[in-house]
Order: C-alpha cells, then structure tokens, then sequence
C-alpha cells in the first residue's frame, strides 16, 4: 500500500472521508473534536445504588460479548459494585471462539449467570447482504448487516430484563468510539453537531434504493426494515412504549476508559485474552468485525482503531508516536480470516476483493 499523510496531530490519514488539513498539517476533525466530559463514578455509583436489592433475584443486566469493554464492566459492576448481576450476549453465528471463552471465563470466576440467546438472523442476511454490495460496493453500505445485530442486542437485552423483572441495563458502550466517520461514508458533513442517527438511516435507505438488490430478498429486507425502525426512530418510541420501567446505562459514559486498567484488570481477574490470529485487542468479539475492517483498511487505508486512537489522542491519554507505531500492526487482518469467513458463508473472496478494488479506484 501506497504511503498516506496523516494528520500531524491525530492519525487520520489523508484518505479518510471529507478530511482537510490546515497549513499545520492537523485535520478538521481534530479542530471538530469536543473532549469527552465523562460523567463520573460518583454518579455512577447513585445510580447503581438506588437499583440495588429492588424487588427480583437481579440488580442489573449486562450485556457481554467477550470483548474489552463489556468485560471490564462486567467486572466493575459485580467486583466494585457488588451488584447482583446477570449477563446476557447473542449468538449471531459470527462471534469468535476467543470471545466465547472470554465470556465462560468471566461468568465462571466471577459467579454469575450467563444467558447466550441464539439469534442467526444476521449470519442468514451477510451472504445476501454481500453479494448485494459486491454487485455495486458502496461505502456507506460496508456497515449494513451490522445494524440487524445490534438492534437484536438491544432488543435482547430489554426482553430479558422485563422477563426477570430487572429494571436496569448496563452495556460497556458509550466514552470516545464515535466512530464518526461511519455516518461521513453515508453522505452526512463531518462538522454537522446535529446529525441524528434518524439523518443516517435515511441516508442509507436511500442507498437501498440506489441498488435494488438489497430488496431483493424478502427476510433480510423485513429484518434491516425492523432494525432501523428500531435503532433509528428519532425518538426511541418502541422502547418506551414496551419497556417502560427498563433503564439502559452506557458504562463508559461514566467512567473514564483507561486502557492500562481495562486490560491488566480483565486479563488478571478474569483470564481475558485477545485472539491469537489478530494483534489489537479492540472489536475481538465477532468476525463481522474483522471483514469489515478489512475492507475499511483495503480500500480506504485505515479502520475504526484509527479513529479510537486518534480519539484517544485528542483525550490525552495516548500519545500520537504509541498510535502511529500501533496502527500499523493492528489494522493487519489476516487474509485467512477472510477467506475462512467468505467459505463458510459461500462468498468468492475474489468477487470481493474485486469489488473493494473497484472501490478504491473511485
């Protein structure tokens, strides 16, 4: 791959959408970029409190997926807190074995149950999903079958708190992964504040439109239909309506993600490791993951690491030499990944990479 500038200040490359740089060499985003305001654990700590020993045998429900940061909630919640604490993930057909055993691990040492809710639409809509974008490969469109599974999360997890009657939910989202450049893909202005996720979806609507052949499968087109009416409506109407005494708190809102700690503390008291076959540690849970940015990173030259770091960077706590050095090891996937991943769901990995190509070319 061809060198690229980056960003004197972050590690934005001269590749990534809608970037300008001043006669400094730093990039708008970097002149864009709020720090983050963390809540705090004090309030944290209120919250969790006034949840605790309620009516039922739970506090709060967790979502896991074997990841970093859900992990180290798990653990905070349970260790710090001593919560009662139930855990919840999904099979989506996609998760690593690496992540599996994170989560058994977890659950063991720490004695909490775990519930793992087999939920393949996600797996059953890729192929179709795929085939769709090597047909007319768009960049906006690389994050499509995504939104199925996170909707099936989020739905999971209220479900199953109103089944044991458990009123708060804790995921290990929230802190600095804006990842802002997924909604630039889709056509929305980096410096628009007031983007809504309601302005995203309808962005890729449009896209679904542009290439019919999304629409051509009846199950996946009701399955992305119902994800975007759930993740997207401008208020979160289904929600309240159904789960109105379900409370959903993102632990990094709270508590300041310091990666130092996150990982000694989940690989020391939780036997927590990343996979061996990638170097970096972040997105290890799910396989989806790693095609994406894969493909990011092909036609694009950087992946969502590139935009945690040089979030990271902006924030203080990582310092641009570390990053650099960093980025360039972990946003390898390894082509096996790939090809394994393309056999088992009957995608030619050529038409793939064809299409990336043909991407990259534009």
């Amino acid at each position: 791959m061809m060198k690229i500038n980056k960003c004197t200040r972050c590690i934005l490359p001269s590749t990534y959408p809608a970037i300008k740089f001043d006669q400094d060499g730093i990039c708008n985003y970097c002149h864009f970029y709020e720090k983050k305001k963390y809540l705090g654990e004090s309030q944290l700590m209120d919250i969790l409190e006034s949840y605790r020993n309620m009516k039922g045998e739970y506090d709060a429900v967790v979502g896991v997926s074997g990841g970093r940061d859900s992990s180290y909630a798990l653990y905070y919640l349970v260790k710090k807190a001593k919560l009662r604490v139930l855990a919840y993930s999904i099979d989506n057909g996609l998760v690593t074995e690496q992540a599996k055993l994170n989560m058994q691990n977890m659950a063991d040492i720490l004695g909490v149950k775990l519930i793992i809710e087999k939920n393949d639409m996600t797996r059953r809509c890729l192929k179709h999903n795929i085939k769709s974008w090597i047909r007319h490969p768009s960049p906006g469109m690389i994050l499509l079958t995504c939104t199925i599974c996170n909707a099936g999360i989020e739905s999971g997890l209220l479900k199953t708190a109103k089944k044991h009657k458990i009123p708060l939910i804790v995921t290990g989202a929230g802190g600095i992964e804006t990842e802002g450049f997924k909604g630039v893909l889709v056509g929305v202005k980096p410096e628009n504040k007031k983007t809504t996720s309601f302005s995203v979806a309808f962005k890729m609507l449009w896209e679904l439109i542009l290439n019919p052949f999304y629409l051509l499968c009846p199950v996946c087109l009701a399955a992305e239909i119902k994800a975007f009416s759930y993740m997207y409506l401008p208020f979160p109407l289904i929600q309240k309506l159904i789960f109105p005494k379900q409370r959903i708190v993102k632990f990094f809102d709270y508590v300041e993600d310091n990666e130092s700690l996150v990982y000694s503390t989940i690989q020391n008291e939780l036997n927590w490791q990343k996979s061996a076959d990638v170097e970096s540690g972040w997105r290890i849970d799910c396989l989806l993951s790693h095609l994406k940015n894969y493909l990011y990173y092909e036609i694009f030259g950087f992946s969502e690491k590139d935009d945690i770091y040089s979030n990271m960077i902006r924030q203080g706590v990582m310092n641009r030499e570390s990053a650099v050095k960093r980025i360039d090891k972990e946003n390898v996937i390894p082509t096996k990944i790939i090809a394994d991943l393309c056999n088992e769901i009957g995608i030619d990995m050529n038409d793939l990479i064809a299409a990336a190509t043909k991407l990259k070319k534009k």
